[in-house]
């Protein structure tokens, strides 16, 4: 059993357990799973989504942007 110092947590539903394979189990539970399918995101959650792009996959989507009218000049 693996046990960690640091809580391991599900942002979704503020579980937190010091077991990894209990997060690991309930990340597969029906109501997590209900809670992620109906999560929206968040200005937070997409910034660091774009935070992980590459560089080239950076430019790409501020290219799709702008083509798309997102980015007015």
């Amino acid at each position: 059993m693996e046990v960690s110092a640091e809580p391991y947590k599900c942002e979704i539903c503020n579980y937190m357990t010091f077991v990894k394979k209990n997060l690991t189990w309930h990340n597969s539970c029906e109501p997590h799973l209900s809670r992620a399918k109906n999560l929206k995101p968040t200005a937070l959650s997409i910034f660091n989504e774009i935070k992980n792009l590459t560089n080239e996959e950076l430019k790409k989507l501020l290219k799709y942007m702008e083509e798309s009218n997102f980015i007015t000049k």
